[in-house]
């Protein structure tokens, strides 16, 4: 008896949210393949940059912020502790060598102690400036955390377009009660699925890298946001009762327009930008409260936001968009996961977005829905000067179909479609078409190969194929990569690197780079990555003729990272950090 209720219960579940409520999609480990995949990739390991987790420590809410890990991947890793290295994750179904390299910057293992404490620093010189020391990129970062597990977060990145003290300085305390958490200070709200906070919604690369909304990631933000939500943060549940208070406020380099339109400012060097400078401000006071498990849960979302100054009615009441004044907004959320299948998402009055997440290690289907009102705006608490407007009058669908054909093979497609709700004066680019195919073969333990094709058809952009093809041979101290492109876009762009890398994440070690570009005009560029000093990757844009070469040397031991770089890319660049860890 007891079995045919659970059986009820689960249908009703099934039925009740697919008719009533959206999902989002599954993390999936990142690869990158487009230009817009790219820029994505790039905010994402912006938001991780100096972070390290200790692996024997944190807890699945924290693993699920590294790139590509999912709840169950998180589950598997937590399930093998302790890890005496990070070689050791290899035993981890699900996580491939190229996946552990991607995660393993971000990841330390470190013996039990009463305090710990990590601190970095960097200089760099930015190519096409000066090497005074007005025209250098200063960061400093420091995390304490007490045994009590109070922790306190500090961070200033001085960027020569941003010169005031307020513009990069950002931190938060942590203060972890017995019945509530506490943050006072940066902080960044990720309720739900994103809507009312999101980034990275517009196309199938912002889905791809979507994941449940259940956690709060703090501060860390760099210069380049220009802006940060400050204000406190409370949180805590009983039972099965989940609950997050706040209240915060924000500055950002924008105006209203006479046509009650936001406008940003870029570096700030013009008459304009300047006169945008901190010239809008943003006041937020929300709350968000979740019913069931971290499985199957309901959540409700409730903001209410003011700007100052607010906007005009010059063009009258109905051109006025809804979030651009002081106003209350709403969310429905929910959950429902098992091993098998994945339903998550959310819904406004605005906008909405749903999926499926379904089947096996060997076979797994991605179906996305999605919808923006014209009306609809996501800009509250995020950042968004440096990732542009939010989405709005747009709908989408998003297939993905990934298939193990053998323990060395894996073929990857994606299927993205994007189109106008109601016709615009003029269409914004990235709305179009974009197919996907990614086939890999591992041939021996150290040896693989992916050859990638992709096709973009986009409003008022000459349509772009690609073809890349790379070649990846990896042993514990040594690593080398190889790889080939070929993009069209109207003209045609030809690309070909090479990666060397020598030494273990202790001592000594050594990465190379060299690459050669031929590409007839930007609409045909290429994106390629290289080592940076963090021990992470940076983006590159490739285009015009030329070649991009560097190194990277560093020297690490269990307490002490020395890195330095230096790149010529047209013009050189170079940048040296230093992290301490007690």
């Amino acid at each position: 008896m007891s079995e045919h209720i659970f059986h009820i219960r689960t249908l009703a579940w099934h039925i009740v949210f697919t008719l009533s409520l959206p999902a989002l999609l599954f993390a999936q480990p990142p690869i990158i393949h487009t230009e817009s995949e790219a820029e994505a990739f790039n905010d994402l390991l912006r938001d991780l940059e100096g972070i390290r987790l200790e692996l024997n420590r944190a807890n699945a809410k924290d693993l699920l912020i590294l790139p590509g890990i999912t709840p169950e991947l998180a589950r598997q890793i937590i399930s093998h502790r302790p890890y005496r290295d990070l070689e050791e994750l290899a035993y981890v179904q699900g996580l491939s060598e190229e996946h552990i390299d991607l995660i393993a910057p971000y990841l330390t293992i470190a013996p039990p102690r009463p305090w710990r404490l990590q601190y970095t620093s960097r200089i760099s010189r930015p190519s096409k400036r000066a090497n005074s020391f007005n025209d250098l990129r200063l960061y400093q970062r420091l995390q304490i955390v007490s045994p009590a597990r109070l922790s306190a977060f500090f961070l200033t990145e001085r960027d020569p377009e941003e010169p005031a003290l307020t513009d990069y300085v950002t931190g938060y305390i942590a203060l972890p009660l017995s019945r509530v958490n506490i943050i006072i200070g940066d902080v960044r709200p990720e309720w739900g699925q994103g809507l009312l906070f999101s980034r990275r919604t517009r196309s199938a690369t912002g889905l791809s890298y979507a994941r449940t909304r259940n956690t709060t990631r703090l501060g860390n933000r760099t210069s380049t946001e220009h802006g940060a939500l400050r204000g406190i943060y409370l949180s805590g549940s009983h039972t099965h009762l989940f609950w997050n208070l706040m209240y915060g406020r924000m500055t950002w380099d924008a105006t209203f327009g006479s046509d009650t339109r936001i406008y940003t400012s870029g570096l700030h060097n013009t008459e304009t930008s300047q006169a945008r400078k901190n010239a809008l401000r943003e006041r937020l006071t929300g709350t968000n409260i979740a019913i069931g498990s971290s499985q199957k849960h309901i959540g409700l979302t409730i903001l209410n936001t003011a700007f100052s100054p607010v906007a005009s009615d010059t063009v009258g009441e109905s051109a006025v968009p809804r979030n651009a004044r002081a106003g209350m907004l709403f969310s429905l959320n929910a959950l429902y996961r098992t091993d098998r299948i994945a339903l998550f998402g959310e819904i406004t009055p605005e906008a909405f977005i749903t999926g499926l997440v379904a089947g096996t290690p060997i076979l797994r289907l991605h179906l996305i829905g999605r919808r923006y009102g014209a009306n609809f705006h996501s800009l509250h608490g995020a950042p968004y000067a440096a990732y542009s407007s939010p989405p709005n009058n747009e709908w989408g669908a998003f297939f993905g179909l990934t298939y193990r054909i053998s323990k060395r093979k894996r073929l990857d497609i994606a299927l993205d479609r994007h189109g106008q709700i109601m016709p615009e004066k003029s269409a914004l680019p990235e709305r179009g078409n974009r197919l996907r195919l990614n086939f890999t073969h591992r041939f021996s333990r150290g040896l693989s190969a992916r050859l990638t094709a992709d096709t973009r058809s986009a409003t008022n952009r000459v349509s772009r194929q690609s073809l890349r093809l790379v070649l990846t041979y990896k042993r514990s101290a040594r690593a080398m990569t190889a790889w080939l492109q070929r993009a069209r876009a109207g003209t045609s762009g030809n690309a070909a690197g090479l990666r060397l890398q020598l030494g273990k994440s202790t001592g000594f070690s050594l990465a190379l780079w060299a690459t050669h570009h031929k590409i007839s005009s930007y609409n045909a560029r290429i994106y390629d990555v290289e080592p940076d000093v963090w021990g992470g990757i940076r983006l590159l844009t490739l285009s015009g003729e030329g070649t991009n070469r560097g190194i990277r040397l560093t020297w690490a031991t269990a307490h002490f990272r020395l890195s330095t770089r230096y790149s010529h890319h047209r013009t050189s660049s170079w940048s040296a950090q230093l992290d301490l860890k007690r």
